[in-house]
């Protein structure tokens, strides 16, 4: 049996994760741990980091198991 093809937007996956990030960085600069240059700099560096295409990579193949049923 031929699995679907799946229309997932990489990009939308990638702006959500990138969200819960700076999310996170944020909350570092409102309890002081950080300065919020060091925050921007930190998103900065993440969205343009290889670790981030493979955290895509991975939520996409996660994803693409979920929708053909292999995992649940």
């Amino acid at each position: 049996m031929e699995l679907p093809e799946w229309d997932i937007d990489r990009q939308a996956i990638e702006g959500s994760l990138v969200a819960k990030m700076t999310a996170g960085f944020q909350q570092q600069v409102a309890t002081g741990e950080w300065t919020q240059g060091q925050a921007d700099q930190a998103v900065g560096a993440l969205t343009r980091s290889k670790a981030l295409q493979e955290a895509v990579d991975a939520e996409v193949q996660h994803l693409e198991a979920f929708l053909s049923g292999r995992i649940h």
